[in-house]
């Protein structure tokens, strides 16, 4: 098997397609990568700008996707929003998404999401004292999720 140095893809516009053949990725994820590679600061652009053209690269259907599966992992719209930030996302597109996202078919409500977080985690009982209760609260905070909606779900 070839190691990643020795791939037959000679261009960053080849490693480019190859990549997002594979999965999505942001404009900053894919220039990381191709970095890595060691492609020359022009060539990465150029192949950047070419695939953005043809419509392979898109923030937007990254953002879009990795918010879904996100949501399938049970993650919250807080953490969701930091961690699209990180991978340079432009916060209209983040914006866009996070707070117009009832005008989507793919829409979940991020309370009933943050159910089903707390259930996998602790079932239906009851939290015995105020620790127990604080606990749990700093788990759902941890996945993401607004301390309002905490609050209201573990009714402290």
């Amino acid at each position: 098997m070839l190691k990643k140095k020795q791939r037959p893809d000679k261009t960053a516009y080849a490693n480019s397609l190859r990549l997002l053949a594979m999965r999505e990725h942001s404009e900053q994820q894919l220039r990381k990568k191709l970095e890595q590679r060691e492609f020359d600061e022009s060539e990465i652009d150029d192949a950047i700008e070419t695939l953005k053209s043809e419509g392979y690269l898109s923030d937007r259907r990254f953002a879009e996707s990795y918010l879904r599966s996100r949501q399938l992992k049970l993650y919250g719209p807080v953490k969701i929003r930091l961690e699209l930030q990180e991978r340079g996302v432009s916060a209209d597109i983040i914006a866009a998404l996070m707070d117009h996202q009832n005008e989507d078919e793919w829409t979940h409500d991020w309370f009933a999401i943050m159910q089903q977080a707390y259930d996998r985690k602790y079932g239906h009982d009851e939290a015995k004292d105020y620790s127990e209760k604080a606990k749990r609260c700093r788990y759902l905070q941890s996945r993401g999720f607004e301390s309002s909606h905490i609050t209201e779900l573990v009714k402290l």
